[in-house]
């Protein structure tokens, strides 16, 4: 059977308890100083990205504005299309009214045919000739 064998490296005035207080302490304060760093890493990381969004957003707004202005001016073309093609339409109503007008002053009635003078009818007249040569009549 194996012996086991019990070493005691406590010092009897306990100075090994706060030495291993202190290298707790030290290894807590490594951890806690890695674990800051990531964080900070990942805090510099959301920044840029914050950055981005920002700018990604000041450029959509840019273009909704740009956009918006076009939309507005598009609509004043299309208004003053709508007048123009309103104004078109009346002036040929005008010169369609003023045609039928000056269309009903010029028609007169019509003239009636000048008549016929009719001529009773008569029987075919005699021939005065004396026959075929071909028939020998």
């Amino acid at each position: 059977m194996a012996k086991t064998v019990v070493v005691d490296d406590e010092e009897p005035d306990g100075t090994g308890d706060a030495e291993h207080a202190a290298a707790v302490s030290e290894g807590a304060a490594a951890v806690h100083q890695e674990q800051a760093a990531a964080s900070a890493a990942a805090a510099a990381a959301t920044a840029e990205g914050v950055g981005v969004a920002a700018s990604a957003a000041q450029q959509a707004e840019m273009i909704a504005t740009e956009a918006a202005v076009a939309a507005e001016q598009a609509a004043e073309v299309s208004v003053s299309g709508a007048d123009a093609v309103a104004r078109a339409v009346e002036a040929q109503t005008i010169a369609i009214s003023s045609l039928v007008e000056e269309l009903r002053a010029s028609k007169t009635p019509p003239t009636p045919a000048p008549e016929v003078k009719k001529q009773p009818d008569r029987a075919p007249a005699k021939s005065k000739s004396k026959g075929s040569w071909y028939y020998g009549s």
